[in-house]
């Protein structure tokens, strides 16, 4: 008898250990590295800059080296807006702006704040944060990282950004689901050195020809105001070398990793992912030159010459996770949030002197709407001070917000407003014709999309939209998509949705200012770059879709990683899972790995469009 207790005893306590086992199973490694603001494009380029980039002369050779070992989703498109934050969210939520409900950059109007002693409702704006973000049915947004968590409550996450709001985005959740944070402001605690505050977008360290390289002035004056703010914006190398150093102290399973300095620079000199922009032309002083031809500020050169360094960095990581022996046979995801363009209108400084709040006008190229509708007499004086009255711009995307006491009362004001701007024309010089240079969205157009432009609802919130109550996120009343590469003004002497604050003389006259050579938000930007590689997933496949057929979306991140790991994202999600389209064409799974049954952690209710 004592024989058949003891090994019926010693099997309950086998399969007891073995359920621990398998509940407790060791989290796979996951990184996820954006290039932020990387268009498609520039992939198709050769050294110089120039269309038909190939083996050997490829201007970013080690992306290329890294798609040799991936699932390249050649043909993809982020969403409306095309933007940082609300992209970043979508990759990592499988949602978009319709069901997470981000739809600026760094600065969102939550709430009117009743003033104490005027009664006047003044803008409650705030960084976008996981906390306050809902789907379209109420839930509390998900994200990879609480997924991942939950299925291996023992792992560890981390986060090293070269934006250090879109890490406070995720960093300020209500659970601490990142373990591990690493900024240009946040950095110490890793041992590592300041990331420098001179570093030069233009002329950078890999630049083996600075001395013969020429830029406007208008890139030197902008890049300057950038380069020597390291704590906001430090420099790929930076960013890379702490990541490396976090995975050898840390070894933390699951991450992401943005470098920010593809977005930064091209900001501040202008795009060149479109070779057809630019043309050889002679200039005084400096010879021939690429220069734009919409925008005479923007030389070819130093552009090509910040995207090489980018690409370096970007090698400089890829291959110090490769020599890892921890990450050697990781899950590694490589995308962009948005593409950029170069801005037609630009001021230069003495313009930006010039300039007053509301007299500004730029003549044939006017985008100043601040001051339409200051001229159609659909501002108040309370409103001309942004009190009532609250307009957030990113270079090509703005949202508009009026106070009201009710939602109708509100759509009043945008219509009037509307109706101005859908009047007011600009001068193409190039195409010499006179055109909008901007599409503006009420709110009836974002529930119903607008063909060609957006989907049904893709910029309108169920549970956002329609809110006039205190205490939660405000929709916008219009919203102002530019075209044709025109630029919305900065307010308040700075570009708010980049930190890129203008010198102190011109930012007392608090102008709305045409401050940057690039930007993104709006249409024109869309066409990203995604790619996923680890086991299971095929080496060297480009899946094209030039067409859209197949709809490739940033949302597919959350969603395809989902389901290569097993995780359960509890929100809404619009994604699509691609682990299917990325399995190895032989049908002999490669890189296997051993997956186990989960005995905890029970499925809860899902929520799919």
């Amino acid at each position: 008898m004592k024989s058949v207790f003891a090994r019926h005893l010693f099997l309950s306590l086998l399969v007891i250990c073995l359920a621990a086992a398998v509940n407790a199973q060791a989290a796979p490694k996951v990184i996820v590295i954006t290039i932020d603001g990387l268009n498609a494009q520039y992939l198709d380029l050769d050294e110089n800059g120039n269309p038909g980039g190939r083996a050997g002369h490829w201007l970013m050779p080690n992306v290329h080296r890294y798609l040799e070992d991936a699932s390249w989703f050649k043909d993809t498109k982020d969403w409306l807006p095309s933007a940082t934050d609300m992209n970043h969210l979508s990759a990592f939520s499988g949602g978009n702006t319709s069901e997470h409900g981000i739809n600026q950059v760094s600065a969102m109007l939550f709430d009117w704040t009743m003033g104490q002693d005027d009664g006047k409702p003044y803008p409650n704006i705030k960084s976008p944060v996981v906390d306050f973000c809902r789907d379209s049915s109420g839930n509390r947004v998900d994200t990879l990282f609480k997924a991942f968590h939950r299925k291996y409550p023992d792992s560890t996450s981390f986060c090293v950004s070269g934006k250090e709001w879109v890490a406070e985005m995720f960093m300020h959740d209500l659970s601490p689901f990142i373990n591990y944070f690493v900024t240009g402001g946040f950095y110490e605690w890793l041992g590592l050195p300041a990331p420098p505050d001179d570093y030069r977008y233009y002329d950078p360290a890999t630049d083996d020809n600075p001395i013969l390289d020429s830029e406007s002035r208008a890139q030197l004056f902008l890049s300057a105001l950038s380069e020597r703010d390291g704590k906001s914006f430090p420099p790929d190398w930076w960013v890379a070398k702490a990541a490396l150093k976090l995975l050898d102290v840390k070894q933390p399973d699951l991450g992401f990793i943005l470098l920010a300095e593809c977005d930064d620079l091209q900001h501040v000199l202008g795009s060149a992912a479109y070779p057809e922009d630019f043309t050889r032309k002679w200039v005084p002083l400096k010879g021939f030159e690429d220069v734009c031809t919409y925008n005479e500020n923007a030389f070819k050169e130093g552009i090509i010459d910040g995207m090489k360094d980018v690409d370096a960095a970007f090698g400089t990581l890829w291959d110090g996770i490769k020599a890892r022996p921890a990450y050697q046979d990781a899950t590694v995801v490589v995308y962009s949030d948005h593409g950029q363009i170069t801005h037609r209108n630009m001021d230069n400084v003495l313009q930006m002197l010039e300039k007053s709040i509301f007299d500004t006008d730029d003549g044939d190229q006017d985008t100043n709407f601040l001051r339409l509708l200051d001229e159609a007499g659909l501002l108040t004086e309370d409103e001309k001070n942004m009190v009532g009255f609250c307009p957030i711009l990113a270079t090509s995307i703005g949202v508009l917000h009026w106070y009201g006491t009710d939602l109708s009362e509100r759509r009043a004001k945008a219509r009037a407003a509307e109706e101005v701007m859908e009047d007011h024309y600009v001068f193409n010089e190039q195409t010499r014709r006179w055109e909008t240079p901007w599409i503006v969205l009420n709110q009836l157009e974002m529930q119903e999309g607008i063909p060609g432009v957006c989907g049904k609802g893709e910029l309108w919130h169920n549970i956002f939209g329609e809110n006039n109550t205190h205490g939660t996120l405000h929709w916008p009343d219009l919203i102002i998509l530019m075209k044709e590469r025109w630029q919305l003004p900065s307010l308040g002497g700075m570009a708010r949705n980049i930190g890129v604050e203008l010198p102190e003389r011109l930012a007392a006259w608090v102008a709305p200012v045409n401050a940057l050579l690039g930007g993104h938000g709006s249409t024109d930007t869309q066409d990203i770059f995604m790619a996923f590689r680890g086991p299971n997933i095929a080496r060297g496949k480009v899946l094209s879709d030039p067409y859209r057929l197949k709809n490739h979306r940033i949302s597919d991140i959350a969603v395809t990683l989902e389901s290569l790991l097993g995780l359960n994202i509890y929100s809404n999600t619009v994604g699509a899972d691609r682990a299917a389209d990325m399995k190895p064409a032989t049908g002999i799974i490669a890189n296997p790995i051993i997956t186990t049954p989960i005995l905890a952690n029970p499925i809860l209710p899902r929520f799919r469009r």
